[in-house]
């Protein structure tokens, strides 16, 4: 016949191979809950409703609940604050105590603890804190050493879904198991950034910028954008394994979820290109790329493009007509620059000072006179230049060229993926002309990127803060954001930080390692750019160089106003 014993159980999971064994031993166990130290409330309840569901469902073990006196664990065990093992020591004889005279008053000779199996308590303190209380009341004690049996109980706990706690229930040691967690989640982020720089002296010693090279058709660059915006084809590349799907840019919120975050640059492109003439009538063509306030404090002298360069030269002066080349006969000259200097290290790179002229401001000035700059490559559009801005763009306007990945997105599709949960965030990276410059070096580490000036605002970061807290995943909306979230990562701090007026020349290329952003909206780039190199740092090379040519043989259209690709 089987001999009766009281268990005290601190857990659900912790009891399965104890109770066991022990019948496997002759005994017929009772378990006996008295946990004064499990906090909150709501974490003592949760393992208290998990122990009973399995002693009553699956173990057919009978349960007694005892009084849990927390006035008395507050007394006698929270001064030892400092000191574990005193301590674990006194909590441990407080719940033994209980169970001890629970067992006196229902009549069981025997008693033991599921304190034994786990390996992160105390083995020997709790051993001999039992014997000795069980002597004081009369009882055998039934010591065993359940801890070889800890990776069983585990495993069957997790088989029968049962909760699982991560500390040991006081507030106390939360506190410890969570320093421990980040100690170690530490450690794992060193080992793997020193994985990540061996890694990429490695991959940059190989790498040739004629690796990101391919054949792009001419008749698949985009001259027009797709009517309406939202329709255009959505290339969906899975980076764990390369695998790619063909959609359509509406369909993007089937591979959100609520909680994710879009981030986009809501950057506005200045009608940055002024086309004008010399005195002596030669045509002149500037491109605006960077107001130089640090020259000039009322914002008249600009870092610019300008061609023919070999004709520009210090001290010519350039005047521009409403309507550049189309101007009528006789039209005002509303504004005229003089070039100042050359631009070092930049080919037809000038500054430039800007007059206004017949009475307008030079923003009035420039308006009158410029066009929005399109790509070299788009040769035939006259359409509606606001197709060349995103919908959410602000109102100052900034940059040499668009964010192009936002241009697919319509009012209409924001609400409804905003509808759907999905969290939206902007930053401002003021786009330059580097945007279209091919890499020309054979060296790819040898190119130098233009700075650029971006915001991220404190509102992003801790957008970005509980979007990761929470589980979900940040997705940039084009290069442009992904280079303003992962320029504003400080490496030191191991977050992500406000940038206000900040410059970045950062370059992304394989090797480099992405702090913030979890997937990626981005359109199809020139070859051999340092875009190229961006988006196959992200999902390496190979997948990239394949998608790209899945795309081709697709008759996808490709570069500013083509089709679009996802990257999850």
């Amino acid at each position: 016949m089987a001999t009766p014993l009281l268990l005290h159980a601190c857990c659900g999971p912790c009891s399965l191979e104890p109770v066991r064994l022990l019948r496997e031993e002759g005994f017929e166990p009772t378990i006996c809950w008295t946990n004064p130290n499990i906090q909150p409330v709501a974490e003592h309840d949760l393992r208290l409703r998990t122990l009973l569901s399995w002693a009553n469902d699956v173990a057919q073990v009978p349960v007694v609940v005892a009084p849990d006196d927390r006035e008395a664990w507050e007394r006698t065990v929270a001064p030892a604050l400092f000191d574990r093992v005193r301590r674990c020591r006194a909590c441990y004889a407080l719940r033994l105590s209980q169970s001890c005279r629970v067992a006196q008053e229902l009549g069981f000779s025997h008693i033991s603890t599921t304190l034994a199996v786990s390996p992160y308590q105390l083995f020997d303190d709790c051993c001999e804190l039992l014997a000795l209380l069980a002597a004081k009341h009369g009882l055998t004690p039934v010591v065993r050493d359940f801890r070889p049996h800890y990776p069983r109980a585990t495993r069957e706990s997790r088989e029968l879904g049962m909760y699982r706690q991560n500390y040991c229930g006081c507030r106390f040691s939360a506190a410890e198991a969570a320093i421990e967690r980040h100690e170690a989640r530490d450690a794992r982020k060193a080992a793997k950034r020193e994985a990540r720089l061996a890694r990429d002296q490695g991959l940059r010693r190989l790498m040739r910028t004629s690796d990101f090279d391919y054949n792009l058709p001419e008749e698949l660059i985009a001259q027009a954008p797709a009517e309406p915006r939202d329709s255009c084809r959505l290339l969906v590349l899975h980076k764990d394994d390369g695998s790619v799907e063909h959609r359509r840019f509406f369909e993007l919120g089937e591979y959100l979820e609520p909680g994710d975050l879009l981030v986009a640059n809501r950057t506005r492109v200045l009608p940055a290109r002024l086309i004008g003439k010399k005195p002596t009538g030669g045509v002149a063509e500037t491109l605006l790329l960077r107001r130089r306030e640090d020259l000039d404090a009322m914002g008249g002298t600009w870092e610019c493009l300008v061609h023919p360069g070999k004709r520009l030269r210090v001290g010519a002066r350039i005047e521009y007509r409403a309507g550049g080349l189309l101007a009528p006969q006789g039209a005002k000259v509303v504004l005229v620059a003089q070039i100042l200097d050359f631009v070092e290290g930049s080919r037809g790179g000038r500054l430039v000072r800007f007059e206004p002229q017949d009475g307008l401001t030079l923003d009035a000035a420039i308006h009158a006179v410029g066009n929005v700059p399109l790509p070299p490559y788009i040769t035939s559009y006259e359409g509606d230049p606001e197709k060349y801005q995103t919908v959410y763009a602000m109102q100052e306007e900034h940059s040499a060229a668009a964010p192009t990945a936002g241009l697919h997105f319509t009012p209409e599709l924001l609400g409804s993926l905003r509808e759907a949960g999905v969290g939206w965030a902007e930053v401002e990276l003021e786009v330059g002309i580097d945007t279209f410059r091919l890499v020309e070096e054979d060296d790819p580490t040898q190119h130098v990127i233009h700075t650029e000036r971006y915001h991220v605002s404190p509102q992003v970061v801790e957008a970005v803060r509980a979007t990761k807290e929470a589980g979900h995943r940040v997705i940039a909306v084009g290069t442009t954001s992904v280079r303003s979230l992962e320029s504003a990562w400080d490496e030191e701090a191991g977050c992500l930080v406000a940038r206000e007026n900040a410059t970045t020349n950062l370059f992304l290329m394989p090797g480099s390692a992405f702090h913030v952003v979890d997937a990626m909206i981005t359109n199809f780039h020139v070859p051999r750019s340092t875009l190229m190199m961006l988006v196959s740092a992200f999902a390496t090379r190979e997948y990239i160089m394949a998608a790209y040519e899945q795309a081709i043989a697709n008759r996808y259209r490709m570069l500013s106003f083509g089709d679009a690709m996802l990257i999850v």
